[in-house]
């Protein structure tokens, strides 16, 4: 059965908000934001007792929690600077507080999964003047650099670190951990269309 969802980059969803989403035929939300839950700023991770009690306001009104954002992990670990493990300590720490509450998918953002520096944003407006998020290569007239190919290996270094610790906790907790793919998928960033191309492709030489 399909279900609807959607994405919103705050927490704290007032009682008209959630009744607009059950009136638009809505049935679950994605976080979209690590660092919009309680006890995130003052302990790094998300507070068990007010997660459970905003899950329960989401419940009274027929809806659900459909994925939820682990506190991003930023250029400092990317780049392994010292104390940056303190940061994949909290996402470890998220993802069991996220078991604990229920909540079965989990994503992890990183610094440098986009880049957003290559695009211009605009308003774009779609079929019955619907607006949009545009985002054109072409618009943006701006110089731009994209990583060497050192620099992008060194990125997938870290993302392998961070998911060798990250994977058992989540089978720990039977939470499943997605990944998003870069948005925009442009050139040469890490889930960019030639990239996941490459990665496919590798896949069916190992079969």
């Amino acid at each position: 059965m399909m279900k609807v969802s959607v994405t919103t980059t705050k927490f704290d969803l007032t009682d008209v908000e959630l009744r607009q989403m059950c009136q638009l035929g809505v049935d679950c939300i994605d976080f979209g934001t690590g660092s919009s839950f309680p006890g995130v700023k003052e302990q790094g991770f998300p507070d068990l007792d007010e997660l459970l009690k905003m899950k329960r306001k989401i419940r009274s009104f027929g809806l659900d929690i459909n994925r939820v954002t682990l506190p991003d992990l930023s250029s400092k670990f990317m780049n392994n600077e010292k104390g940056c493990e303190d940061e994949l300590e909290n996402s470890v720490n998220a993802i069991k507080v996220f078991g604990e509450a229920g909540i079965k998918i989990v994503r992890q953002r990183f610094a440098g999964d986009t880049f957003n520096y290559m695009t211009k944003s605009y308003q774009a407006r779609q079929r019955g003047g619907a607006i949009a998020r545009g985002e054109s290569l072409g618009f943006n007239k701006e110089p731009y650099e994209t990583p060497t190919l050192e620099e992008h290996e060194k990125w997938w270094g870290r993302f392998r670190d961070a998911y060798s610790k990250l994977v058992p906790v989540c089978e720990d907790y039977d939470v499943n951990l997605g990944m998003h793919p870069s948005d925009s998928p442009n050139h040469d960033t890490p889930f960019g269309g030639s990239t996941i191309a490459g990665l496919w492709m590798s896949s069916q030489v190992k079969m």
